[in-house]
């Protein structure tokens, strides 16, 4: 445009083609007989050709005969470029042509900065996902970086900068805020977020350059750049008394403790805000009564409010103890922000337990006297007069309501010492229960003489003999023992025949039992106060379902069986059990190291033999955080890890792999820890394919929480374990591939030992027949390659109950073709290992033999 052409006038002074030679108008000044009108021409050259094309568009040029300097700049070119300028004659009266000498000039075109150019990866605003903990993170955030956008100012050197306010840089740690690192014409941003914090900061991504502003220069460019640290539920905490002491109750009473639960947090303090925003959550704790060990000690279970008031209301005259476990649980699912498409965390504390213990106060005894006695009817004064039989006796009968409230009794006149047996009934030691036995005491004395100090004393002593003690035909029943009253009923006009009914006072209910013909007691059924009963009805071998099919979240199980009854089919399913690191509130019940577990070993000789083991993987719930040492996994699949434990994640597989799977695996927490950081941690995928119809537990939605590591844990209150069922879960994995190697980690084939051998498992077989199950293998067992190791077993049932060891092993000294060669041991247990029992198995190869060991 005219912006890039220059003019300089007047530029060449001083202009002449010699004496007499510049035309009519010198002639005139200057009458000569030889005077010449000739022309110029200005001749320009650069000194360096290659830079003048790259700083002018039209070349420099001076006109003849004004000295008009003209020319045309390259759109952004600059550059200080020399140029040697001559004159040129012509039309001289000789025809000759003389030149001028040669002069120099300079022209020094001035950049001015053009700003640096970059593209973020849409366009516009990149918005980067992270998780709490204090967690590295980065990503190619930037590409087509350059100094300028044609080509003229590579000399610059380029920086980037992240412009972020104060707010947003809290969320990062001092040592980790958002930078930009540049490799090439791409940059990652990197940063470390600072533990527990989230939120979203809106900044800038800015590229500066080092050409300066002056001239009106442009040194940076800039694009919006939005970062997004999604929250990770922390969970919530609380501490409570641990024991409390009532005395029992003669009637229903309610208690309240008032500031049992303290120190309730849904969190960290950005999960419990009085203002909210982008970076503070206000999510609320709600307690949860896990487990009560005595139900029946309560009319009103114990609970928790959201204040730490713990009520409930202690049963009339029950005492005894009830453990009670409570959670804290947060909404902190409920409150993802947009933009966070996965819930991550923890939204239940630890389970913590307490003792609300009732002690017994000692209770009246108690007795009745329900008859009117005539022992006047006896045939004689010394017929005996008793109420063993009141019902069908001559003697005795019920008080009716129109008798005084008062047993009478009538006798002969002079009958002298009378004796009515069973006049008293309904003896207990304490008022509302009845007694199991009948007994019977005979009361003795004795003069018992002594001598002191010359002094002769003598003192009665009354002793109390059991005579006879003669169980109560119902209430020593263990099914009567809580029995306040009962009556019996022959019921065989309605075709039940002879049955009790039994009143409990503690339990608030009636108990139904069949009385047989030798007065054996069996159970019917029992009937509550406001009960709410269920009826379980059988799927049957085929269920055929109307509508939809019924489905179990398998991922809330922990445990179930089919039953049988009446030829139906039932499922029982057990969910709500607890890894021990929850229940356990004290101590390290898991055996957390040798001292702890109080077996009789050298502590010293097993830290040795762990210190010198490449592998040793603890397939407990406690392996499941943290950041694990980890395998690369093929493309296609993810293992990430932080504070929290690590993500396992793989892309859906469809028809093209000959599955038909919904949804991509994702896996958390997906790995155990090797406590050897050698060969690395143990890593749990799930199947191959999901589309079976046997494991489609595994295909859920992100949405869903779907199966996962700590689903296969196990525990027996003491111990825990991962459970194998060849279906749901086939295995754990190291690596696939024992040569893969990187810059920061050499192959796995570099960490395995070489030359001598030890495998040591801890297993258990849960099923009658297993068919050659592996416990650890590091194998390949082909025409061309048959190397590793394998540790495992094959156990039958009858008619030939039986287990059999196999250690297979790859040994050098036979391998006669290059392709290795495998040789194997076996150990056979007749009768087999019992199903259930748990097993020690130690393999061995210490350079020239082979050895198998269990159990030993």
């Amino acid at each position: 445009g005219e912006a890039l052409l220059h003019k300089v006038g007047a530029f060449a002074q001083a202009i002449s083609l010699g004496p007499f030679e510049n035309g009519e108008a010198e002639c005139l000044e200057n009458p000569v007989s030889e005077c010449e009108a000739q022309e110029g021409k200005f001749t320009v050259e650069a000194e360096n050709e290659a830079l003048a094309l790259s700083v002018f568009s039209e070349r420099p040029a001076i006109s003849w005969p004004n000295g008009t300097l003209t020319f045309a700049i390259q759109e952004h070119g600059f550059g200080k470029v020399a140029f040697k300028v001559s004159l040129s004659d012509a039309f001289a009266l000789d025809n000759s042509s003389l030149t001028s000498r040669v002069l120099f000039f300079d022209i020094d075109v001035l950049p001015i900065n053009n700003p640096p150019i970059f593209t973020l990866l849409d366009n516009t605003t990149a918005t980067v996902e992270s998780t709490n903990g204090s967690t590295r993170f980065t990503e190619r955030l930037a590409s087509g970086i350059a100094a300028d956008a044609f080509g003229r100012e590579a000399h610059q050197k380029l920086l980037f900068r992240i412009e972020l306010d104060a707010k947003g840089r809290e969320m990062f740690t001092e040592e980790g805020q958002p930078k930009m690192r540049i490799a090439g014409a791409e940059a990652w941003i990197e940063f470390e977020n600072a533990e527990f914090q989230f939120g979203v900061t809106d900044g800038y991504v800015v590229l500066q350059d080092d050409g300066g502003v002056e001239r009106g220069g442009t040194d940076e460019t800039r694009f919006p750049l939005k970062i997004q640290v999604c929250p990770v539920n922390q969970a919530p905490g609380f501490a409570i008394t641990r024991s409390m002491v009532f005395p029992e109750a003669e009637v229903q009473l309610t208690q309240l403790a008032t500031r049992f639960a303290t120190s309730i947090t849904p969190g960290p303090t950005n999960e419990g805000c009085v203002l909210l925003d982008a970076f503070c959550q206000q999510q609320r704790a709600t307690f949860i009564v896990e487990d009560n060990s005595n139900p029946a000690l309560f009319t009103v279970q114990p609970q928790l409010s959201q204040e730490g008031v713990l009520s409930f209301s202690l049963a009339a005259q029950a005492t005894g103890s009830a453990e009670v476990t409570v959670s804290l649980t947060d909404d902190g699912t409920e409150l993802q922000p947009p933009g966070c498409a996965s819930y991550f965390g923890n939204d239940t504390s630890a389970h913590q337990s307490f003792t609300i213990s009732v002690a017994p106060s000692n209770d009246a005894a108690a007795f009745a006297l329900p008859f009117v006695v005539d022992c006047s009817k006896a045939t004689s004064i010394d017929a005996p007069c008793t109420c063993e039989s009141p019902e069908a006796g001559p003697s005795c009968s019920y008080l009716s309501e129109t008798d005084l409230p008062m047993s009478d009794v009538t006798i002969l006149q002079g009958a002298g010492e009378v004796s009515i047996g069973n006049f008293a009934t309904e003896i207990t030691p304490a008022v509302g229960y009845l007694a199991s036995f009948e007994s019977v005491f005979e009361e003795t004395q004795e003069t018992v003489f002594k001598t002191y100090q010359g002094i002769l004393t003598s003192t009665k002593v009354y002793a109390v003999d059991l005579v006879n003690a003669t169980k109560h035909p119902v209430t020593n029943d263990p099914l009567t023992r809580y029995a306040s009253a009962f009556v019996e009923v022959d019921d065989a006009a309605h075709g039940a025949g002879k049955r009790v009914y039994v009143a409990e006072f503690e339990t608030d209910s009636v108990t139904v039992l069949d009385k047989a013909e030798d007065g054996t007691l069996s159970f019917v059924d029992r009937r509550s106060d406001n009960e709410t009963r269920l009826r379980f009805v059988p799927f049957g071998a085929f269920p055929n379902f109307q509508g939809t099919d019924k489905r179990i979240p398998s991922a809330d199980v922990c445990a179930w069986k089919s039953v049988r009854i009446d030829g139906g089919v039932y499922a029982l399913a057990a969910a709500g059990c607890d890894l021990l690191e929850n229940i356990q509130e004290t101590g390290s019940a898991d055996r957390n190291t040798c001292e702890e577990s109080r077996a009789n070993v050298s502590c010293a000789a097993v830290a040795g033999v762990l210190s010198s083991a490449v592998g040793n993987w603890d397939l407990r719930a406690r392996a499941l955080r943290g950041v694990h040492r980890v395998n690369e996994v093929p493309v296609g699949q993810n293992l990430t890890c932080s504070s929290e434990g690590c993500v396992f994640s793989r892309v859906r597989r469809g028809a093209e792999e000959y599955c038909n799977e919904t949804n991509p695996t994702r896996i958390f927490p997906a790995t155990f820890e090797d406590l050897s950081s050698t060969l690395g941690a143990a890593v749990m995928m799930g199947p191959y394919c999901k589309g079976s119809a046997l494991i489609t537990d595994w295909d859920t939605s992100a949405s869903v929480v779907g199966l996962s590591a700590e689903s296969f844990v196990v525990n027996n209150g003491n111990e825990e374990a991962v459970q194998f069922d060849g279906v749901l879960n086939d295995g754990l994995y190291i690596s696939d591939d024992i040569e893969a190697h990187s810059p920061t980690a050499p192959s796995l084939l570099t960490r395995l030992p070489s030359a001598t051998l030890t495998l040591e498992v801890w297993f258990s077989i849960g099923a009658n027949d297993v068919p050659y199950a592996g416990l650890v293998t590091v194998l390949q067992d082909q025409r061309a390659c048959r190397r590793g190791f394998f540790l495992g077993y094959d156990s039958r049932a009858l008619p030939f109950a039986a287990t059999t060891m196999y250690f297979t092993l790859s040994l050098a000294g036979n391998d006669v073709d290059g392709a290795g060669s495998l040789t194997t041991i076996t150990f056979k247990i007749p009768g087999g290992i019992s199903r259930g029992a748990w097993s020690h198995v130690v393999a061995t190869y210490d350079g020239s033999s082979m050895a198998l060991f269990l159990n030993g």
